[in-house]
C-alpha cells in the first residue's frame, strides 16, 4: 500500500472511531498524541527570551458517560534562547531557558462542522500546567563574574482552541506561569492505544 494511501486509511479509521465512541453506550478509548510548533513569550518574559520550538507528547481519555470530553495529561519541553536587545542594555553575554511542563486537563469537541466521510470539530481545553524552569546567565567577559543557573518551578494554567480532525489537530494555546506566559500554535497528530465498546 502506498504511503498516501495508508495515510488517508488511518485519517478515516480514527475519524470513524470517534464518531463510534462518541455514539456507542460504554465505548472508552485512550489515545496518544505528539505535537510540535513554536512558542510565543508574552510579557516580562518576551523582553529575555525570543520564541521557541516546542515537542509535547500526551494521553487522553475518554468513555461514552464523558464525550465529547477527553481528560489529558501533556508533557512538553521548549528551548528559549536570549533576545539580542536585553543583550544590548543588560550585563549579559547569554541567557537560555529550558521549559519542563506537565498540563492536566480536559478538552471539548464541539458539534461538527464536516461530518460526512472526515469529521472537522471545533475544540477548547483548559487545565492546570506546572513548570520546571532552567534558566541560564553567561555575563560579559570583562565583568568577570561567574555564571548563573536558576531552577525553578512554578504552577499555573493554559487554555487553548482550536479546529481538530481528530487524527490532526492544530491549537492555539495560552499558558500563564508567574513571569513566564507565552502563546503556541502545535500541530498534534493523534493515533487510539486502545479501544473498546
Amino acid at each position: 500500500m502506498r504511503l498516501s494511501k495508508k495515510i488517508i486509511f488511518i485519517f478515516f479509521f480514527t475519524s470513524t472511531l470517534f464518531a463510534q465512541i462518541t455514539n456507542t453506550q460504554g465505548a472508552k478509548g485512550l489515545f496518544m498524541s505528539i505535537s510540535v510548533g513554536p512558542k510565543f513569550p508574552i510579557g516580562v518574559m518576551s523582553e529575555k527570551f525570543n520564541a521557541a520550538p516546542s515537542f509535547d507528547f500526551s494521553i487522553s481519555y475518554t468513555n461514552t458517560e464523558f464525550t465529547p470530553l477527553f481528560f489529558y495529561f501533556t508533557f512538553g519541553y521548549q528551548s528559549h534562547s536570549g533576545n539580542f536587545n536585553f543583550y544590548k542594555t543588560t550585563k549579559h553575554s547569554s541567557v537560555t531557558s529550558n521549559i519542563f511542563s506537565l498540563n492536566l486537563g480536559g478538552k471539548y469537541f464541539f458539534e461538527p462542522i464536516l461530518d460526512e466521510g472526515i469529521i472537522i470539530m471545533p475544540v477548547v481545553e483548559l487545565g492546570a500546567t506546572y513548570g520546571f524552569i532552567k534558566e541560564y546567565y553567561q555575563y560579559k567577559i570583562y565583568l568577570n563574574l561567574n555564571d548563573k543557573l536558576q531552577n525553578l518551578s512554578k504552577f499555573g494554567g493554559h487554555i487553548g482552541v482550536g479546529i481538530s480532525f481528530f487524527l490532526l489537530e492544530l491549537m492555539g494555546t495560552y499558558c500563564y506561569l508567574p513571569q513566564n506566559q507565552f502563546f503556541g500554535i502545535n500541530l498534534k497528530l493523534t493515533m487510539p492505544l486502545t479501544v473498546s465498546f
